[in-house]
């Protein structure tokens, strides 16, 4: 467990920032520079004018409720109380994802808020954060808002007048906005600026909501291209961004249905059909429980679970989406780099994935050859999760791969993960395959080449070889020259006990009885050690993880086998 967080200072490790930043895309360069010299633009007051009401086609995909609470915000899984006539819009108690939720306003569909207390947050908001003021104006937060804005105005009765101080406030935001979009950083944030600004130029009519529109039409369609791969997937390889992402192109088509925007009718298609590939990528992935895997900076609590994104999907769509159900899954997703099966409760998912991508790594993790286990619905063998994007040592801890069911060489990590989002070196697969042998056995093969770096340019391979009745046996080959300390990590969730059967051999029991026995079949033994899993931001439980150890000269190997009780 780390203690202090390493410091990562630019004329220490000038070497460490090259290969970070020489990832980037050259209109990222531009773009940091330019945020950093020039001010953001304070535009002038607008009159907003007219709105368009019922642009929506069927009922928005509903936001994660916190539970009943009185005056009091809930984000993270950290509660803080308010006065209603005098709110704390700054925060500096709080951590920094709490303080962005707070400006998303996704409390606007809160079914524990009044309308009254509502009103009185947009008037409070609006009186107290000007323009350009740090976390209330950050692009991404002002993204959030404007979506959440119009999607609670536009559930108004026609009778319910919408004060003019509210249009015109959300007006300038997303004008704002368009002057803001973060081409710095792409990916999901880039998605949510377009996102806003095609509901704000869908909402209001006028030239100037013509021109936020045709913006952001452009880049969602630009984005549709660049961010889902040919299997479906999200090119950031974290299922929770994967399903986020996804709600914003099943939001731009509910848009669609109801409201003209500035696509053209094979545009449209090409959007429909690669929301439709992605909503059935998500599908095939969920783990044994029916829920997302937690890889690269996933967590519970961020989405709604499987069965309501599944139907909101069905209904913009309007037709069925892939059923979520027991029958056999094979899971070959070459592009993202994830292999694996889901059958009957039961589930393994490996990542042989590059870092992706190279220009916005911001959410991986060292898990190049990791995977998850579930067995009969229950989350066996876990990824450590994520418990904070906050400057603290957790941070470092979940993101390194000691964390994650692989294995480490020398102590080193694959990827050269540092601060919070940054990577130098990164892992790359050499080669994956998953080959279905028949009568329900599959094997697994793959590589990668982080371990490239260290002396005698050591190279992990890893055979996954499956029977779906209930037998996983996992071989890790190290290649290369000399000696070095190779261990293997298998995290095991907190709900389940660790039974000792000898020095190679544990039983894993839940509450109900036997689960698994996991058996080291490489004369090295078996050390427990203490670990944290993390399902939600803000939430850890101790756990312990299973290390095999050993000091070989290479090749050598480190073998397993899992077997269902």
């Amino acid at each position: 467990m780390l203690k202090t967080i390493p410091q990562y200072s630019l004329l220490r490790y000038p070497g460490l920032y090259f290969r970070t930043v020489r990832y980037l895309k050259l209109s990222q360069f531009y773009y940091l520079i330019v945020r950093r010299l020039l001010p953001s633009p304070k535009l002038k007051s607008v009159s907003a004018g007219l709105v368009r009401r019922g642009i929506n086609a069927v009922e928005w995909l509903p936001t994660v409720q916190p539970g009943n609470l009185h005056n009091e915000f809930r984000f993270i899984n950290e509660t803080k109380s308010f006065n209603p006539d005098s709110v704390d819009w700054v925060c500096d108690d709080q951590k920094k994802l709490w303080r962005y939720n707070q400006h998303y306003f996704d409390f606007l569909q809160w079914d524990c808020f009044s309308d009254d207390l509502k009103a009185k947050l947009i008037d409070s908001w609006i009186d107290s954060c000007p323009m350009n003021q740090w976390i209330s104006w950050d692009p991404y937060a002002v993204s959030l808002r404007i979506v959440n804005w119009v999607k609670y105005f536009d559930a108004f009765p026609a009778e319910r007048e919408i004060p003019k101080r509210w249009l015109d406030s959300l007006l300038i935001q997303a004008c704002w906005q368009a002057h803001n979009m973060e081409y710095q950083i792409l990916a999901n944030h880039l998605v949510k600026n377009a996102k806003a600004l095609v509901f704000a130029g869908a909402f209001f009519d006028s030239e100037k909501a013509g021109n936020l529109l045709r913006l952001g039409c452009k880049v969602m369609l630009e984005q549709v291209r660049e961010q889902f791969m040919q299997d479906g997937g999200h090119f950031e390889r974290s299922h929770m961004y994967h399903l986020i992402v996804t709600e914003d192109y099943l939001d731009l088509l509910n848009l669609a249905r109801k409201t003209d925007l500035s696509f053209s009718g094979s545009e449209l298609a090409e959007i429909r059909v690669k929301t439709a590939h992605a909503v059935d990528y998500y599908t095939d992935l969920c783990a044994g429980d029916g829920e997302l895997q937690m890889f690269n900076d996933s967590t519970f609590g961020i989405t709604v679970d499987t069965a309501t994104f599944l139907g909101y999907a069905a209904r913009v769509m309007g037709n069925p989406v892939k059923p979520l159900n027991s029958d056999f899954t094979l899971i070959n997703k070459a592009a993202t780099g994830y292999y694996g099966y889901r059958h009957a409760g039961d589930s393994m998912l490996i990542d042989c994935g590059a870092v992706g991508p190279d220009y916005q790594p911001g959410h991986a993790h060292c898990d190049a050859l990791s995977y998850d286990l579930c067995v009969n619905g229950q989350r066996v063998v876990v990824d450590s999760g994520n418990f904070t994007y906050e400057h603290l040592p957790i941070r470092y801890e979940n993101r390194q791969t000691a964390g994650h069911n692989t294995v480490r060489v020398d102590g080193e990590e694959q990827s050269e993960v540092w601060e919070r989002w940054r990577v130098g070196r990164r892992a790359y697969p050499i080669a994956a395959e998953l080959i279905d042998q028949g009568d329900g056995k599959l094997s697994f093969v793959g590589s990668h080449d982080g371990y490239c770096r260290l002396s005698g340019s050591v190279i992990h391979e890893r055979r996954v070889d499956i029977d779906v009745s209930g037998l996983w046996q996992i071989s890790d080959q190290l290649t290369g020259r000399g000696a070095h300390l190779v261990e293997s990590f298998v995290h095991i969730h907190p709900a389940l006990a660790i039974v000792v059967e000898s020095d190679s051999l544990v039983r894993i029991d839940s509450d109900a009885g036997p689960v698994a026995r996991l058996q080291a079949e490489s004369g090295i033994g078996i050390a427990i050690e203490d670990s944290v899993w993390c399902p939600e931001f803000g939430i850890k439980h101790d756990n312990k993880v299973l290390v095999m150890r050993t000091m070989a000269e290479l090749p050598a190997t480190i073998n397993y086998t899992i077997t269902k009780l």
